[in-house]
């Protein structure tokens, strides 16, 4: 849709905030097995929270696991049990608008995830995937990573109105059900 979405949409202003936010470099030291303590561990999974639904202004979506991260911005959770982290980032689109087409978009969304993932760090890796979505009839990107250390992370983005949404699932296993159950469960909120 034309009308929603962004000509001269400075999409190189998103790469900073995917890179440290979103890749869950914020992630505390125990989430993927980076920690020994087992005591630690039980303690984690004991605290651990059923699929905990959030609202915010603009959207919903239920959360696995424990929330560690809770920001205005940004909700990162981690399920200890199946060594899942998961995150739901929401910033403003630039100021600068005017329409594009969705191939100019879903190019866009593409170039915002291919920085974000050549950038050297935690969140470095290779997509190996790559598929536009339809979200709420807005346009959406997903993407499949292989990150250098070894962890696998499914990306979602996707422009509605003046926000950009980006939902990510890592983890250094396989991806579950449960974290398509996450990217299904985030809702807009009429407003």
């Amino acid at each position: 849709m034309l009308n929603k979405t962004f000509r001269s949409f400075s999409f190189s202003l998103v790469v900073p905030v995917v890179a440290s936010t979103l890749l869950l470099s914020s992630l505390p030291s125990f989430a993927f097995g980076l920690s020994n303590n087992s005591m630690r561990s039980q303690q984690l999974i004991t605290q651990v929270i059923e699929n905990k639904a959030y609202t915010r202004e603009h959207f919903s979506i239920q959360m696995p696991g424990k929330i560690v991260e809770d920001r205005p911005e940004m909700l990162v959770s981690y399920n200890e049990t199946i060594e899942t982290a998961y995150v739901i980032l929401e910033i403003p689109a630039p100021s600068e608008i005017e329409p594009m087409t969705e191939q100019e978009l879903q190019d866009n969304m593409m170039a915002v995830f291919q920085s974000a993932f050549s950038s050297e760090g935690e969140a470095e890796g290779k997509i190996t995937q790559s598929k536009a979505l339809k979200f709420d009839n807005y346009d959406a990107l997903e993407v499949m990573v292989e990150h250098k250390d070894g962890t696998t992370g499914n990306y979602r983005m996707t422009l509605v109105g003046d926000r950009i949404f980006i939902l990510g699932a890592r983890t250094p296993k396989q991806l579950t059900l449960e974290s398509q159950e996450f990217f299904n469960s985030f809702l807009l909120n009429s407003n």
